[in-house]
């Protein structure tokens, strides 16, 4: 029997059934195939609307959060990418208006903000900076300084001691751990260092090549970084320096020269050029301004700020020219004989050089040095150089 059938009959009986014993019989629809197919279609298309709602809004999201991504990075990369060398704001009628790059430079992060510090090197021209990270530099103000401008800023570490820690360093047979304690710290806080520095032997009065000192170049050889050293007068500083030279031939050095030093030694100084292509020598705005004893960013520190101001506002005025005269007499020989080998650093050593009046005179002092120099020379001086030897920054 067919099952349509059976059905009939089944239905047929509980009617008889019903008016038999007067039951009421209510038929309820069962759910056949095509219903329970209409609803889980109907289910599973909500279902799927709401994945693909989602999916949508999940999608949506992500590409958000990857336009962010995206800009945030397009953004780093333009900041990094689109830098270009500009021109200083402050101008002077017949001196050299160009880009400067300062080959070691102090930065007083204590008493100048972030912004008053760029705003006045921007002003003054500034494009590109070796900036000596110590102890007391402020870490979050470099790294912000360091994320706002990326290609200007090269790191070099130095554990900033006085000269008398120095001495101390150097008895104890520390030195070169100082210079790497400093250097790794710096390095974990910071991100990629160029260089160490800057020694200043000629106050130990040691030859460079003194036993407490060799780990200093080991480490600097190791860690493949440029140094900057101060060494001190005499055929035997020369000597030993020329040594050294010879050992780490693979390693930059720039050497700051004092005046007198270079004055007293001029030749066995510009041997050492001659015989070494891993050499370069730093002219310092203080020797810029050197007054036969002492530079004027430092002759002045004994006194309190406001005074010191005073003293060096009314000196460099008063004498500046003479002293950058003088500086350009004693520095002719080296540019003319070696103009790619030599660069500007500006040492800062003392809280006045940082006041905005102090600070332009001192650049502008660097300037009216630089438009003396030769044509060929001035740029090469004033950036080109450092840029060839030490790239921008990180």
């Amino acid at each position: 029997m067919k099952k349509g059938k059976l059905i009939g009959l089944v239905i047929l009986s509980l009617f008889i059934l019903s008016a038999c014993k007067g039951y009421e019989i209510t038929l309820v629809a069962t759910p056949t195939e095509n219903t329970t197919a209409e609803n889980t279609e109907s289910n599973e298309e909500t279902g799927t609307q709401e994945q693909i709602d989602s999916s949508t809004e999940n999608s949506e999201q992500d590409t958000s959060t990857q336009e962010e991504i995206s800009t945030a990075s397009n953004e780093e990369t333009i900041a990094e990418e689109d830098f270009q060398v500009f021109n200083p704001s402050i101008k002077y009628a017949n001196l050299y208006n160009g880009p400067l790059y300062i080959t070691g430079m102090d930065w007083n992060t204590t008493n100048s903000s972030e912004e008053e510090f760029f705003t006045n090197i921007d002003d003054n021209g500034i494009n590109y900076m070796l900036l000596f990270v110590t102890p007391d530099s402020n870490r979050d103000i470099i790294q912000s300084a360091i994320d706002n401008h990326p290609s200007r800023i090269s790191l070099f570490t130095n554990p900033g001691f006085t000269t008398t820690e120095l001495k101390t360093s150097f008895t104890n047979d520390e030195l070169p751990s100082d210079y790497e304690s400093i250097y790794n710290e710096v390095k974990a806080n910071l991100g990629e260092i160029k260089g160490l520095g800057r020694l200043d032997i000629s106050s130990l009065g040691i030859n460079p090549t003194n036993s407490k000192i060799i780990g200093f170049y080991d480490f600097a050889q190791t860690e493949q970084k440029t140094i900057i050293m101060e060494i001190g007068t005499g055929s035997a500083q020369q000597e030993g320096m020329q040594e050294i030279l010879t050992a780490y031939p693979q390693t930059n050095f720039f050497l700051h020269i004092h005046p007198e030093e270079l004055e007293s030694d001029e030749t066995e100084y510009m041997s050492l050029l001659e015989n070494n292509d891993n050499l370069f020598y730093i002219i310092d705005t203080n020797d810029i301004l050197y007054d036969g004893d002492k530079g004027l960013a430092e002759k002045f520190s004994s006194q309190d700020t406001e005074d010191a101001i005073s003293a060096f506002i009314e000196e460099y005025d008063r004498s500046g020219p003479v002293y950058i005269n003088n500086a350009v007499l004693r520095y002719k020989n080296l540019l003319e004989s070696y103009p790619e080998r030599v660069v500007l650093g500006s040492y800062l050593p003392s809280e006045y050089d940082f006041n905005e009046e102090v600070y332009n005179r001192i650049i502008k002092a660097a300037r009216t040095f630089i438009i003396k120099l030769d044509t060929d020379n001035r740029e090469k001086f004033a950036y080109e150089n450092a840029l060839d030897i030490l790239g921008e920054g990180r």
